[in-house]
């Protein structure tokens, strides 16, 4: 019986080996696999953040663009204004403007 307890603590000790064996395997292919799984996803990222970056870049160009258009079309209108008043009427209020402040006068 003693002979049988040796025989089956050899099995085991013969298994755990293995099994040791197996894990010290796993762990290294799995340092080994780490710096390029991280590369891969460090570069997955960097590729999503560059393409929300563009959209970003797209979407500003495309407002100011319409808010160009805006400013612009602002200006011409405040400009046809200006071109349209009566050249006399608006000689005599710069020049009663011009009086006002000479006097000293303030509108605040």
């Amino acid at each position: 019986m003693d002979g049988n307890i040796v025989d089956q603590v050899k099995r085991i000790e013969a298994e755990a080996d293995a099994i040791v064996s197996r894990a010290r395997e796993l762990a290294e292919r799995l340092s080994g696999s780490l710096p390029s799984e991280v590369e891969a996803i460090r570069a997955r990222w960097e590729d999503d953040v560059k393409k929300r970056l563009a959209h970003l870049k797209g979407e500003l160009e495309r407002r100011k663009g319409e808010k160009m258009a805006e400013l612009e079309e602002n200006a011409a209108g405040a400009t046809r204004q200006l071109e349209s008043l009566d050249p006399d009427a608006l000689e005599r209020a710069v020049q009663t403007i011009l009086a006002h402040l000479r006097e000293g006068g303030s509108w605040a």
